[in-house]
């Protein structure tokens, strides 16, 4: 719109020029050297714009001259540029949809377009990674590391080879160079943390918690229980090496950072213990029975009251309970210690309400009937139900599902930092073996031969009560 209102203008003012020249007419006279030119006015402004005309085309064929070869440079080398990076983008659509042939063939096409652009070794490594070339791959990453531009992806592709095949040392150093590169860079300190983690390192898990918590914002929850988890492994090394203040020290702050890690809470109440501040451990057992009711917390009750009777241990395990009565730990706890202090209607009535599918219910009930009505028939019943149960509680990787008896802040089958959750496994039953029993044709009652692994499972859980 602005361009034909200034032509139409210009066309205006130059029909203007023309009517008044028109109007007013004279003569132009030029002599030079005995030679004299006479015209009119009209003519001579018509030449004047002729030479000014010719004059400007002299101008912009010279500018041409001089720019004209590099602005066809420049232009050859941006339609390479687009593309190579028209090649690049295909390259990674085609390793993110697994075509390895056609990530190698796009890789090349765009090193040679873009020449050796860093992108082009990333498409290249990725492209081999998918091809199963290890070695290309590994090659690729050490030439983008080289790069100080490129240094962190390098280090990133490299740290995921060195996991990949077992290199721990490795694994470690290339998390280090990450986390330093990139303080900010939430993987990195994943990364780093985990591999301090599995070394036991938690003098330096705690220093890596403490730059990314300066570094990374919005992540409280997980920064402090990362903090707790390392405090909890210092006390683990400090209890180790003799140093038990220090142990019950970084024990009570790791619970202070994560009230919910059962492991911290077993470690201080046991460590107050041993220390002879029942009181104080047993305050604190309290506390964490109260949020969570746990086996572990229950076994540390027996440990904590050796010097108890049955009874006393008895009227322990119902202030305990009380706190949490609905909770099946405490059902199972107080049937337990009911039955080693022989009291039988306590115990029936902490076991009618208790979840029957699980094994540690049914031993107990095998256990109530022996003692309290020597009914063999009947406990062998219990025992029977709780080979065929579903498993019992443990420690189960959320992300693989490996499970195990103790609690680890790295899964050892996969690697994942922080995995394991207390819970049931699906689908599998407490022992896979069924039940053998011997009879003894003289006798009136039948007498139970269990297989070993629940014979230790009850022998185990009838020294748990012993201890209570």
């Amino acid at each position: 719109m602005w361009r034909v209102l200034i032509l139409f203008l210009a066309l205006a003012a130059v029909a203007a020029a023309a009517a008044w020249l028109a109007d007013h007419p004279g003569r132009i006279a030029f002599e030079w050297q005995g030679l004299r030119i006479e015209t009119s006015a009209a003519v001579g402004g018509a030449i004047a714009l002729l030479l000014l005309v010719a004059v400007l085309a002299l101008y912009r064929g010279w500018r041409w001259l001089q720019e004209g070869p590099g602005a066809w440079r420049r232009k050859r080398q941006l339609g390479r540029q687009r593309r190579g990076y028209e090649a690049l983008t295909r390259g990674l659509v085609a390793v993110a949809a697994g075509d390895a042939g056609q990530g190698h063939k796009l890789a090349r096409r765009a090193d040679h377009l873009l020449q050796g652009a860093p992108l082009t070794r990333l498409l290249a490594a990725q492209a081999a990674q998918l091809d199963g070339d290890e070695t290309a791959a590994r090659r690729h990453f050490e030439a983008l590391k080289a790069d100080p531009e490129t240094e962190f992806l390098g280090v990133r592709g490299l740290l995921v080879l060195a996991k990949r095949a077992g290199e721990r040392e490795r694994a470690l150093d290339l998390a280090k160079t990450a986390f330093r590169l990139r303080p900010d860079a939430a993987w990195a300190a994943d990364e780093l943390y985990r591999a301090q983690a599995a070394e036991a390192d938690w003098d330096g898990a705690l220093a890596t918690v403490e730059r990314a918590a300066r570094s990374q914002r919005g992540k409280q929850a997980e920064t402090e229980r990362r903090r707790a988890i390392a405090l909890y492994g210092q006390a683990l090394a400090a209890e180790a090496a003799g140093e038990a203040r220090r142990a019950l020290e970084r024990a009570l702050k790791a619970v202070a950072r994560a009230p919910e890690l059962i492991p911290a809470n077993v470690l201080a109440v046991r460590l107050y213990t041993a220390a002879g501040e029942a009181r104080r451990a047993r305050r604190l057992l309290a506390e964490a029975w109260r949020r969570t009711p746990h086996p572990e917390l229950a076994a540390v009750l027996a440990e904590s009251g050796t010097d108890e009777t049955a009874g006393e241990r008895l009227q322990a395990a119902e202030r305990l309970a009380a706190l949490n009565a609905e909770h099946l730990e405490s059902r199972i706890l107080l049937a337990s210690c009911a039955i080693e202090a022989a009291d039988w209607a306590k115990a029936r009535g902490a076991l009618a309400a208790a979840d029957h599918d699980n094994p540690r219910v049914c031993r107990l009930e095998a256990r109530l009937a022996e003692r309290a009505e020597q009914d063999q028939a009947a406990a062998r019943r219990w025992l029977e139900r709780a080979a065929t149960a579903p498993a019992d509680s443990a420690w189960l990787c959320s992300a693989c599902g490996w499970q195990n008896r103790q609690w680890q802040p790295v899964c050892p089958q996969c690697g994942d930092l922080d995995s394991l959750i207390w819970g049931r496994p699906a689908g599998e039953a407490a022992a896979p073996a069924l039940l053998e029993s011997r009879r003894d044709e003289n006798a009136q009652e039948a007498e139970i031969a269990p297989p070993a692994e629940l014979l230790q499972m009850d022998q185990a859980e009838e020294a748990a009560g012993n201890n209570r």
